[in-house]
């Protein structure tokens, strides 16, 4: 019987943290589901990335720190991409969900972008994307702006940028726009408006 794929080995630790989601894991099984060494473990706990309680018997980490950990081995999209091929695309919460838009940008841009991915790809880690990178980018932009005043518009936005992996699903119904929020039919993903500011044309180039 052949080995399970890596996609399998990875798909089954993040299923057990946002399917079967649990409030403490122990550290044998946060090392497990973030493929982290026992040295790398003991670093993070030595520089306060996360905090082990003891139940009495044992260390454990809460839920958020096990996601923390994962963190650091995987960005929110590719977790979420992960989740999607294992079928659970709504393991997260809305705001969190992978969406595909096309985007048009110079080919210095895209070269840059490129660029990018491959310098912060760090080693034994998934190589980045351009869409990585990108996600990195507005994440801190996010903060860089009135997020409060942002958050009104967008409701949940502040929460969903503070903590990558957000497991509030109340945040938004499943028929909206992805660019406005605007409500739609259920078989569209972008409302009248939006499609003709943000999608752009197809003039039949390659």
């Amino acid at each position: 019987m052949p080995p399970p794929s890596s996609h399998v080995r990875e798909s089954s630790g993040l299923l057990n943290l946002f399917v079967e989601r649990r409030a403490f894991y122990t550290l044998a099984e946060a090392r497990r589901i973030a493929k982290m060494s026992a040295r790398r473990l003991q670093q993070a706990i030595d520089e306060g990335a996360v905090e082990p309680v003891s139940d009495g018997t044992s260390l454990l980490l809460a839920w958020e720190d096990v996601v923390a950990l994962v963190l650091q081995r995987w960005t929110p999209r590719q977790i979420a991409q992960i989740l999607r091929r294992a079928g659970h695309p709504r393991a997260l919460s809305p705001l969190h969900q992978l969406h595909t838009i096309k985007v048009e940008l110079r080919l210095y841009q895209i070269r840059l972008l490129h660029y990018l991915a491959e310098q912060r790809s760090a080693r034994g880690a998934p190589p980045l994307a351009v869409s990585d990178v990108l996600e990195y980018e507005l994440g801190a932009l996010a903060f860089e702006e009135d997020l409060a005043a942002i958050d009104r518009a967008i409701p949940g936005i502040a929460a969903a940028a503070s903590d990558p992996l957000l497991q509030d699903r109340s945040q938004l119904v499943d028929e909206r726009c992805v660019f406005c929020g605007a409500g739609v039919a259920r078989s569209r993903k972008v409302c009248r408006q939006c499609r003709t500011r943000h999608v752009p044309a197809d003039d039949g180039a390659e």
